[in-house]
Protein backbone atom coordinates (compact mmCIF):
# COMPACT_ATOMS: atom_id res chain seq x y z
CA UNK A 1 0.00 0.00 0.00
CA UNK A 2 2.76 2.45 0.93
CA UNK A 3 4.66 1.55 -2.25
CA UNK A 4 1.61 2.32 -4.37
CA UNK A 5 1.11 5.67 -2.63
CA UNK A 6 4.75 6.59 -3.23
CA UNK A 7 4.43 5.60 -6.88
CA UNK A 8 1.32 7.77 -7.29
CA UNK A 9 3.09 10.66 -5.53
CA UNK A 10 6.08 10.28 -7.88
CA UNK A 11 3.82 10.24 -10.92
CA UNK A 12 2.02 13.38 -9.76
CA UNK A 13 5.37 15.14 -9.27
CA UNK A 14 6.55 14.10 -12.72
CA UNK A 15 3.28 15.29 -14.26
CA UNK A 16 3.60 18.66 -12.49
CA UNK A 17 7.18 19.01 -13.76
CA UNK A 18 6.17 18.19 -17.34
CA UNK A 19 3.29 20.67 -17.20
CA UNK A 20 5.55 23.39 -15.79
CA UNK A 21 8.10 22.85 -18.56
CA UNK A 22 5.34 22.85 -21.20
CA UNK A 23 3.81 26.10 -19.91
CA UNK A 24 7.23 27.80 -19.78
CA UNK A 25 8.10 26.54 -23.28
CA UNK A 26 4.86 27.96 -24.69
CA UNK A 27 5.43 31.32 -22.98
CA UNK A 28 9.03 31.35 -24.24
CA UNK A 29 7.98 30.66 -27.87
CA UNK A 30 5.56 33.61 -27.75
CA UNK A 31 8.24 36.02 -26.53
CA UNK A 32 10.27 38.46 -28.59
CA UNK A 33 13.61 36.79 -27.78
CA UNK A 34 12.57 33.44 -29.28
CA UNK A 35 10.96 35.06 -32.32
CA UNK A 36 13.90 37.32 -33.15
CA UNK A 37 16.78 34.94 -32.44
CA UNK A 38 15.26 31.64 -33.51
CA UNK A 39 16.76 30.10 -30.38
CA UNK A 40 14.80 27.10 -29.16
CA UNK A 41 13.53 26.78 -25.59
CA UNK A 42 15.96 24.06 -24.51
CA UNK A 43 18.93 25.82 -26.15
CA UNK A 44 18.07 28.98 -24.20
CA UNK A 45 17.75 26.86 -21.07
CA UNK A 46 21.01 24.89 -21.33
CA UNK A 47 23.39 27.06 -23.42
CA UNK A 48 25.02 29.43 -20.91
CA UNK A 49 25.46 32.31 -23.36
CA UNK A 50 21.94 32.09 -24.76
CA UNK A 51 20.54 31.70 -21.25
CA UNK A 52 22.28 34.90 -20.15
CA UNK A 53 20.83 36.80 -23.11
CA UNK A 54 17.36 35.40 -22.48
CA UNK A 55 17.48 36.20 -18.76
CA UNK A 56 18.51 39.76 -19.64
CA UNK A 57 15.54 40.04 -22.01
CA UNK A 58 13.22 38.49 -19.42
CA UNK A 59 14.19 41.17 -16.88
CA UNK A 60 13.69 44.00 -19.41
CA UNK A 61 10.67 42.78 -21.39
CA UNK A 62 8.30 44.98 -19.39
CA UNK A 63 9.65 47.89 -21.45
CA UNK A 64 7.96 46.40 -24.54
CA UNK A 65 4.58 47.41 -23.09
CA UNK A 66 5.88 51.00 -23.01
CA UNK A 67 6.94 50.96 -26.68
CA UNK A 68 10.43 49.52 -26.23
CA UNK A 69 11.98 47.50 -29.08
CA UNK A 70 14.76 44.92 -28.79
CA UNK A 71 17.59 44.01 -31.13
CA UNK A 72 19.55 40.85 -30.29
CA UNK A 73 23.04 39.79 -31.40
CA UNK A 74 23.71 42.96 -33.35
CA UNK A 75 27.03 43.08 -35.25
CA UNK A 76 28.56 46.53 -35.61
CA UNK A 77 31.52 47.41 -37.83
CA UNK A 78 34.67 48.80 -36.24
CA UNK A 79 37.17 51.22 -37.77
CA UNK A 80 39.75 48.46 -38.34
CA UNK A 81 37.36 46.51 -40.61
CA UNK A 82 36.39 43.90 -38.03
CA UNK A 83 33.10 43.82 -36.18
CA UNK A 84 31.89 43.56 -32.61
CA UNK A 85 28.74 41.87 -31.37
CA UNK A 86 26.32 43.46 -28.94
CA UNK A 87 24.06 40.96 -27.18
CA UNK A 88 21.02 43.14 -26.49
CA UNK A 89 20.02 46.63 -27.62
CA UNK A 90 16.88 48.16 -26.13
CA UNK A 91 15.41 51.11 -28.02
CA UNK A 92 13.13 53.03 -25.69
CA UNK A 93 11.74 56.56 -25.40
CA UNK A 94 14.13 57.15 -22.48
CA UNK A 95 17.21 56.17 -24.47
CA UNK A 96 19.18 53.49 -26.30
CA UNK A 97 20.51 50.83 -23.96
CA UNK A 98 23.39 48.63 -25.10
CA UNK A 99 23.75 45.50 -22.98
CA UNK A 100 26.47 42.86 -23.03
CA UNK A 101 25.22 39.77 -21.20
CA UNK A 102 27.52 37.48 -19.27
CA UNK A 103 26.34 34.36 -17.52
CA UNK A 104 28.98 33.40 -14.98
CA UNK A 105 29.46 34.05 -11.31
CA UNK A 106 32.17 36.01 -9.57
CA UNK A 107 33.22 39.62 -9.23
CA UNK A 108 33.99 42.03 -12.05
CA UNK A 109 35.80 45.18 -11.10
CA UNK A 110 37.50 48.01 -12.91
CA UNK A 111 37.00 51.63 -13.87
CA UNK A 112 35.87 53.55 -16.93
CA UNK A 113 39.30 55.25 -16.86
CA UNK A 114 41.20 51.97 -17.19
CA UNK A 115 41.04 49.92 -20.40
CA UNK A 116 41.56 46.62 -18.60
CA UNK A 117 39.74 45.26 -15.61
CA UNK A 118 39.91 41.95 -13.87
CA UNK A 119 37.37 39.21 -13.67
CA UNK A 120 37.69 36.89 -10.74
CA UNK A 121 35.87 33.58 -10.72
CA UNK A 122 36.10 30.29 -8.92
CA UNK A 123 37.08 27.22 -10.90
CA UNK A 124 36.19 24.04 -9.07
CA UNK A 125 39.31 22.02 -9.89
CA UNK A 126 41.86 24.80 -10.20
CA UNK A 127 40.96 27.16 -7.34
CA UNK A 128 40.75 30.91 -7.77
CA UNK A 129 41.85 32.39 -11.10
CA UNK A 130 42.15 35.91 -12.46
CA UNK A 131 41.72 36.81 -16.10
CA UNK A 132 42.21 40.19 -17.69
CA UNK A 133 39.41 41.34 -19.97
CA UNK A 134 38.50 44.49 -21.85
CA UNK A 135 35.97 46.52 -19.89
CA UNK A 136 32.71 46.65 -21.77
CA UNK A 137 32.58 50.44 -21.65
CA UNK A 138 35.50 50.49 -24.07
CA UNK A 139 33.52 48.35 -26.52
CA UNK A 140 30.51 50.60 -26.22
CA UNK A 141 32.66 53.61 -27.16
CA UNK A 142 33.13 51.97 -30.58
CA UNK A 143 29.43 52.33 -31.24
Amino acid sequence: MLTQMLLIFDLVLILMLVLTVAVNAIAYKRGTYAKMTGTGFFEALFNLGKRGEYLTYKELKLYEADGGKFIFNCYLPKEDGTSTEVDVVLLHSTGIFVIESKNYSGWIYGSEKVKHGRRRFAAVAEGLKRNIFIILLCRIELI
